[in-house]
């Protein structure tokens, strides 16, 4: 009698999916960790000082997909609640993912 194998080994194809659904949970939970920072929603922004801090601050931010730099595509403003909003939209310079980042600007208080 032959002897049978008692697992086989798993495909390629198999495998390679196997890992790309661990990837994409593993972005998914990372996303899900970026917009509980500050500045991932417009409710917690990150808090500046003045508007030209918000390019050094938003390309220092990096991409969930594969931890890459971000760059800026897109910034847009508005007045909430009596302070400068800042809505900056963002592309990964390697994976070309998407992102947005919230900015508030402090007004100057007098001494």
């Amino acid at each position: 009698m032959k002897k049978r194998p008692s697992a086989k080994k798993p495909r390629e194809r198999t495998l390679r999916r196997e890992a790309e659904r661990d990837h994409e949970k593993t972005v998914r939970e990372r996303e899900r960790a970026f917009a509980s920072l500050p500045g991932g929603t417009e409710a917690n922004p990150i808090e500046v000082t003045a508007t030209s801090q918000i390019p050094i601050l938003a390309r220092g931010l990096v991409c969930a997909r594969c931890l890459s730099r971000l760059d800026i595509v897109h910034e847009a403003s508005r007045v909430l609640y009596g302070r400068v909003a800042r809505r900056v939209e963002l592309s990964c310079r390697q994976c070309g993912a998407k992102r947005t980042a919230h900015f508030a600007v402090a007004t100057p208080t007098l001494n």
